[in-house]
């Protein structure tokens, strides 16, 4: 994986910090400072990443704000 993947995985993951359990976020805290350091995760590293992304981080749906303007049939 490319440097620029783990650096939007964790800035997604950092706004969810508070949710994690232990064990989660002490790995999260691990692969913070190795970012810092400029170290590239390895494969596992980013699969666990990615498998943390996917249990935390929720994006809800946008609301287009035209729908409310439009007539109803």
């Amino acid at each position: 994986m490319s440097f620029s993947h783990q650096k939007e995985l964790l800035e997604d993951l950092r706004d969810f910090a508070r949710k994690f359990s232990s064990e989660d976020e002490y790995f999260f805290q691990m692969a913070v400072r190795r970012h810092k350091d400029e170290e590239e995760l390895d494969a596992l590293s980013i699969q666990q990443l990615e498998d943390m992304h996917k249990k935390y981080v929720i994006r809800k749906p946008r609301i287009d704000p035209n729908s409310f303007f439009k007539k109803k049939p």
